[in-house]
């Protein structure tokens, strides 16, 4: 729904189909695994409190409200945006997150170049509002869900590049347990170098955190494991 570094945009259609009507995302992030699968009963889950407000903002906001958000024009910093310090809170994180794309926290300047997709992204948040008004949105630890019979879609801060997250500190070896213990259906993301459970390769994919021009040549490893 709102852009989110690490998030899996371009490859979520390539892990496993979901087989249980229950989807829990711990970890949720953007969710683009719900997202895909929204029509399930969907549960996600994150520590990190300003995006969990975000996504309770958008559960409860109209298609209009989001369309009437003030433009944001690039490599601008966005408190000097007519309007924009009239806004609430979740609607500063939003635009924040989604005018500097890939970003760990929401951004108070606006990105350059064609970084900047707000503009776009309100148009597409409002048609998808929708998708979003029956989940279960909760901010807590994953150790604290229950377990139950679901389809588990974990994707946690990267052991090796999981650094830029609010949230970062994550015992690996307490997580690999609660993966391999969870009921039902269970897929858990990471990135090649990850030890704290048997990964199997998964696919390349470019990389996208951009930082100088030989960026743009730079691939990255995903692995995955899976459980049923």
């Amino acid at each position: 729904m709102f852009s989110y570094y690490g998030s899996k945009s371009k490859i979520v259609k390539k892990y496993p189909f979901p087989k249980f009507d229950n989807v829990i995302e711990p970890f949720a992030g953007s969710a683009r695994y719900a997202l895909l699968y929204w029509d399930k009963k969907v549960t996600i889950i994150d520590s990190d409190n300003v995006i969990i407000s975000v996504w309770k903002y958008l559960q409860k906001a109209t298609p209009e409200e989001i369309l009437s958000l003030p433009d944001v024009p690039n490599a601008t910093r966005l408190e000097t945006i007519s309007g924009f310090s009239d806004l609430c809170q979740e609607q500063k994180w939003l635009i924040g997150f989604c005018s500097n794309g890939g970003s760990a926290s929401p951004k108070n300047v606006s990105g350059r170049h064609n970084f900047n997709s707000w503009n776009k992204d309100k148009k597409r948040i409002s048609e998808n509002l929708y998708k979003i008004r029956h989940w279960d949105i909760i901010c807590d630890s994953y150790e604290n869900i229950d377990n139950k019979e679901a389809t588990w879609y974990i994707d946690p801060p990267y052991q090796n590049k999981g650094k830029y997250y609010k949230q970062n500190k994550v015992d690996y070896e307490k997580l690999g347990e609660f993966c391999k213990t969870r009921l039902g259906q269970v897929i858990v993301c990471e990135n090649d170098g990850a030890v704290w459970l048997p990964f199997s390769p998964f696919l390349e994919v470019a990389f996208t955190h951009f930082k100088s021009s030989d960026d743009y040549q730079k691939r990255t490893k995903e692995v995955v494991w899976y459980n049923e």
